[in-house]
């Protein structure tokens, strides 16, 4: 959630994630509303059963049995449906839960790399450095750490302008990339 909430404050212009987040938010509210009336209409269900083994133990006529198999039918048949529903909606919200998760991973991995190089950023060298440290810390590994600068980046900017000084920086970072 903080990954996105920063992405859509700094990063998306005019970005669907949004719109996504309310569709699987009315979707959820849609799944929880169907699971109730599943649970409404299973308990009814329950009622019905348990009235319908009293009557049968208390042996009725054809004609009353015959009406409460009628009605054990149309009983068994609304919670059939609900059920049909019920998974429907299910299956529905494992599909957008799916879709979400894949779009929040592509959010959480965009959030860590720069815009116009593609590298790491700083929030993945955060993680990396942190996590190089624990590992170095337990003995598992070794860490090492390198740092660069390109000499004279600001006159390149100011002399040739921004375009040319991000051709630069896209050309360095490829150039490390490889």
């Amino acid at each position: 959630a903080d990954v996105l909430d920063l992405y859509r404050n700094h990063l998306a212009l005019q970005d669907s994630s949004a719109e996504g987040v309310a569709d699987y938010e009315a979707m959820l509210a849609d799944t929880l509303g169907t699971l109730a009336a599943a649970t409404t209409q299973l308990n009814a269900y329950g009622r019905t059963l348990v009235s319908a083994d009293k009557k049968l133990k208390a042996k009725p006529d054809p004609a009353s049995l015959k009406t409460l198999v009628s009605g054990l039918v149309q009983e068994t048949r609304k919670a059939r449906d609900e059920n049909t529903k019920l998974r429907s909606n299910l299956e529905t919200a494992q599909r957008e839960t799916e879709t979400l998760r894949r779009r929040l991973d592509d959010t959480s991995q965009e959030a860590r790399q720069d815009g116009l190089t593609k590298l790491p950023n700083r929030q993945a060298f955060d993680e990396a450095i942190a996590e190089a440290a624990e590992a170095r810390n337990k003995g598992e590994r070794s860490a090492y750490l390198i740092l660069m600068d390109i000499d004279h980046f600001k006159a390149l900017n100011d002399t040739h302008g921004h375009q040319t000084g991000d051709e630069v920086l896209r050309r360095v970072a490829a150039t490390l990339a490889r």
